[in-house]
């Protein structure tokens, strides 16, 4: 039977993730395949590894009776979890002051547990019946650390029970090594027992978030992380070319590309092309909303923005990188790659376009016209996203939809980031370690 509608992509738009781009010109379906190709399985918010201990031990502390039904296991592993969490968030704001270089960077919902340690300081003592997050499921440590956890065979998502060879024994290790106070355990059963701050911050120096992981504990996080073998590859580069002080990791995987061989060498290959053609159409993107935004009516005409020198840079630099990425893309080679050829054949495409343009003027409306697209293709409550620019007769005007966080005038390609490639994450869990 032939289908009403015929199925298509929409521009990947995680917004409502922490951190999570905007992405003008429909960029990161492709950089989201091309990164989960480099490092499978990771992402880049969840880069914590205690946090892995923590999910793990909130599911091991869990009381379920054989008679519950999947569903009300599951949720009774959710809630154990969450109540563990919020007391370890506590915990580590505790040990922080005693501690004045202890780095709470990374701790969800930290805010909320300083306001919670502010509010019962005078009791000396907390329960775990406080909220840590507003949509603590989601934004915590099962919603930003689960779907990794379950990827690297360390629970079982859908019912969030705990793999038995490695899960198990990572919260076993976490229990065990840090002395878990029996008062927390039983505080995380039953939200009317009361945990004394002097255990709390006992126990937060030593589960603190910023430590590297106990030989105990890492060891089944590390197994974890190299499973995978393409992420054994990877580890392996990472290991060779460790992070260097205040470098950027475009520029770590560029040194990484050349140390590399085979597939692996090829993908990185890609990988800087595809960011490098990014960044300077960003750039031309950019610039573009920066003369708008300078213009008193918020607009702006195609013949001066063809001849301001900044975009006239950018488009020079999109000719030979359109090109390295075409040829890239042409010569890789991995499992999965047909669909990593359709999905980056997109960006593709729009290089081709981008560097055939006759004149200034065609390249600006062909890269305009594509943020429009894109800003189509996503959805808001059932609607189609605005454009941030609009055609205005012989010109392009601002929209509200404008999200730009401009500061400055864009003026080369160093004045915004890549995209990041999960490095800092295999780094934390132990992946460049010998």
């Amino acid at each position: 039977m032939a289908l009403a509608v015929e199925p298509f992509l929409t521009s990947y738009d995680p917004s409502d993730l922490p951190g999570g781009s905007i992405d003008p010109l429909g960029f990161d379906r492709a950089y989201n395949f091309l990164a989960e190709a480099f490092l499978p399985g990771l992402t880049n918010v969840a880069s914590v590894p205690r946090y892995f201990s923590i999910l793990c031990t909130g599911i091991l502390l869990s009381k379920t009776s054989a008679s519950a039904t999947p569903r009300e296991k599951l949720q009774i592993r959710l809630d154990t979890v969450q109540r563990l969490e919020r007391l370890w968030g506590v915990a580590n704001v505790l040990a922080s002051e005693d501690d004045g270089e202890m780095v709470l960077a990374g701790l969800r919902g930290v805010r909320y547990a300083r306001g919670r340690v502010q509010e019962t300081y005078t009791r000396g003592a907390t329960t775990c019946d406080f909220r840590l997050l507003l949509q603590q499921q989601r934004y915590g440590v099962v919603g930003i650390y689960g779907l990794v956890a379950d990827n690297l065979r360390l629970i079982h998502r859908s019912t969030m029970d705990l793999t038995p060879d490695r899960g198990r024994r990572l919260a076993e290790a976490f229990r065990d090594g840090t002395d878990l106070p029996s008062e927390v355990a039983r505080a995380i059963l039953d939200t009317k027992v009361a945990v004394s701050f002097d255990s709390l911050r006992s126990w937060g120096k030593r589960a603190r978030i910023d430590m590297r992981l106990p030989d105990a504990e890492a060891r089944w996080v590390r197994e974890a992380l190299m499973e995978d073998p393409v992420r054994v590859a990877t580890a392996a580069l990472l290991h060779r070319c460790p992070r260097k002080e205040n470098q950027a990791e475009l520029a770590r995987l560029a040194r990484m590309r050349d140390a590399a061989t085979g597939d692996v060498q090829r993908l990185l290959v890609l990988i800087v092309a595809f960011e490098e053609f990014f960044l300077s159409a960003l750039l031309a993107f950019e610039r573009l909303l920066f003369l708008g935004k300078q213009s008193q009516s918020g607009s702006f005409g195609l013949d001066d923005a063809a001849t301001d020198e900044v975009v006239t840079a950018a488009r020079a630099r999109i000719a030979g990188r359109a090109e390295a990425l075409r040829r890239a893309a042409e010569v890789v080679q991995m499992p999965r790659w047909h669909a990593g050829r359709i999905v980056l054949g997109d960006v593709v495409d729009l290089g081709g376009q981008l560097a055939a343009a006759p004149t200034a003027s065609a390249f600006l409306e062909r890269l305009l016209g594509r943020h429009r697209d894109v800003q189509r293709g996503k959805f808001d409550r059932g609607r189609p996203k605005m454009p941030w620019l609009e055609r205005n007769g012989e010109g392009w005007q601002l929209t509200l939809a404008d999200m730009s966080d401009l500061r400055a005038p864009p003026k080369s390609e160093r004045d915004f980031a890549p995209h990041p490639y999960r490095t800092a994450a295999a780094d934390a869990f132990g992946a460049s370690h010998g």
